[in-house]
Order: structure tokens, then sequence, then C-alpha cells
């Protein structure tokens, strides 16, 4: 089962790597899920907006327009997932692991939107 997979069915603690044994784990995964669905609802609006614009390209070779996708992932995942880790830290939300995967899961998102080649994005 893939991680993207494993994230919508189970919503746990375990997918997002996160205290399994601390009292709010389960919360903490349910509202990361929650956050990283908002998250992916809002990149796609901002891909379509960035194609129309000419500020990104479906050509996965050009430098300055991965640039540009990657810093406004990043603003993203600071805006939406960002705050829900900070809640739940205590659960280990905001330590690197879960922040690797809501990163990961953004930047496939994008990948597959914009049909580049996987591994394009950071």
């Amino acid at each position: 089962m893939g991680l993207a997979r494993e994230l919508e069915e189970a919503r746990g603690a375990s997918a997002w790597q996160l205290y399994d044994k601390h009292p709010k784990a389960g919360e903490a995964a349910k509202a990361l899920t929650s956050a990283l669905s908002q998250a992916k609802k809002e990149l796609a609006k901002m891909v379509s907006a960035g194609l129309k614009t000419g500020k990104y390209s479906k050509d996965d070779f050009d430098f300055n327009k991965q640039r540009a996708l990657s810093y406004d992932i990043e603003d993203l995942f600071d805006r939406i997932l960002g705050p829900v880790m900070s809640t739940y830290a205590d659960a280990g939300a905001s330590d690197t692991e879960p922040r690797n995967v809501g990163r990961y899961e953004l930047f496939q998102a994008a990948e597959k939107r914009l049909k580049w080649r996987r591994g394009t994005l950071p």
C-alpha cells in the first residue's frame, strides 16, 4: 500500500510517523490528514493558475519554474500544515518525519498534476 493510500485510508499516527503511544496521536493524524487534503486542493488551484500565467510549466527541465513551484509549495505547507503541526507538537507532529511526510505528499501531487517525471522536485 502506498503512502498516500495509507494516509487516506488508515489516517493513523504511524502513517505520519507520530508518537504512536501519545494520547493525542490519533487526533493529530486526523487533523494532519485533513490539513493535507486542504493543501492539495489549494495546490491544484495554484498549479492551474500558475500554468495559465506562465509562472509554472509542464516542462520539467525548466529550473526557474521548478524553483518557483518549490517555494510556493513550502509557503502552502507553512500556511496550512504548519499550524496543525504546532498544535500537535507534543504528539510529534512538528518533528522532522511528519514534516517530510507532508512535503513529500505535496511535491508528489504537484509532479503528478504537471505530469513531471517523479523526483523532479526536491
